[in-house]
């Protein structure tokens, strides 16, 4: 009897098992152990992977999870910066954090993550958490009561728990004084952050562009409506550009300054294009000096070209560069003249066949 039994179950586990061939297993998404951690800040509000999930610090430094009840994420972070909101007043900045490998949510990846710091009791602004284990570069014991705004806290479990601090954007400032301005990335309207260590672009598509990543950076104004706006083009060294269209002109000034200050076209002049209607078909150079915005109080040349209608304007920081032009320009000028003495001749001799025909 007992052999039967074993024969009939073995007879069914082999039919379970041809079933199931050629069959795709669907399995839960990659789940990661959490509780870990020596720090959670609950429910926190996350743009970059969409919705709330728990924020679990752990304790080999510069790891965190995030979770919720339907996924789990493990991310190594490189860098955190702070993103002050462009509304006046507002209390609710935004925190960029940037991941040291890309991470994969959904059919995408992304390097950097994006939430605003969510407090427990909306109307006191303030969030509390409790420590479990001794924070890794034990400055905070374990079992400690910590209370504070959801960025200051965020701010000290991230000073506790890895190598670097938040970072507070410094480099730029905008003709309203703000760290960001309003711009298009396609058609997606969004906020640009000139950061000390790149450029960020908030809400969709995310993107934190490295320094280090970026050829160069141009401003363009050819592709905007009017001369109200102008675009700036970032040119990566994989030959890729980003161009965040639509940007202000009261802002032009300002961003030139950034880009002067942080040597990111230090070999590759930054380039201005401009373009305006002319019936001229003629083609000519021309210069003019004013004095630049940087604290030095130096001078900066702008050299024009135009060809039938087109106009370049072009900043040159490069004396070399400066000296060459001005040779070129010397060249074209004589050719000018020469053209214009010749015009003046053929008008001459046109005016004594008039005479003589007479």
């Amino acid at each position: 009897m007992l052999q039967d039994q074993l024969v009939s179950i073995a007879s069914n586990v082999s039919r379970q098992l041809n079933q199931g061939k050629g069959k795709e297993v669907k399995t839960e998404p990659d789940r990661i152990e959490v509780g870990g951690g020596w720090c959670l800040l609950p429910q926190q509000s996350f743009t970059t992977p969409r919705g709330k999930f728990d924020v679990e610090f752990l304790p080999n430094g510069n790891s965190i999870v995030l979770h919720n009840k339907s996924i789990s994420y493990r991310c190594t972070l490189s860098g955190a910066i702070c993103l002050p909101s462009l509304v006046l007043n507002a209390t609710k900045p935004k925190v960029l954090l940037l991941l040291e490998t890309p991470l994969s949510i959904g059919k995408q990846t992304t390097k950097c993550l994006l939430f605003t710091p969510t407090p427990s009791d909306s109307k006191l602004n303030s969030l509390q958490v409790t420590t479990t284990k001794i924070s890794p570069n034990a400055r905070i014991p374990m079992g400690s009561t910590l209370e504070d705004t959801p960025l200051e806290l965020f701010e000290a479990a991230l000073i506790a728990s890895t190598s670097f601090s938040m970072e507070h954007p410094s480099a730029f400032k905008s003709s309203e004084g703000k760290s960001g301005i309003k711009c298009y990335d396609g058609v997606n309207d969004g906020v640009l952050y000139p950061l000390a260590n790149g450029v960020a672009f908030i809400q969709k598509p995310l993107k934190f562009l490295h320094k280090t990543e970026i050829e160069n950076i141009e401003m363009d104004r050819s592709c905007s409506s009017g001369t109200r706006n102008f675009d700036l083009n970032i040119n990566m060294k994989d030959g890729v550009c980003h161009q965040m269209r639509m940007i202000e002109q009261a802002e032009l000034d300002f961003i030139s300054a950034f880009v002067e200050s942080s040597k990111i076209n230090e070999t590759n002049d930054a380039i201005v294009l401009e373009e305006q209607s002319s019936d001229e078909d003629s083609s000519f150079i021309s210069s003019s000096e004013e004095e630049g915005s940087s604290d030095e109080g130096s001078s900066v040349k702008y050299v024009t070209r135009r060809t039938r209608g087109n106009e370049k304007l072009e900043t040159l920081s490069d004396v070399e560069d400066a000296e060459g032009l001005e040779a070129e320009i010397e060249k074209v000028e004589t050719e000018e003249e020469d053209l214009s003495d010749n015009a003046s001749d053929d008008e001459s001799h046109s005016s004594k066949r008039a005479k003589h025909s007479i």
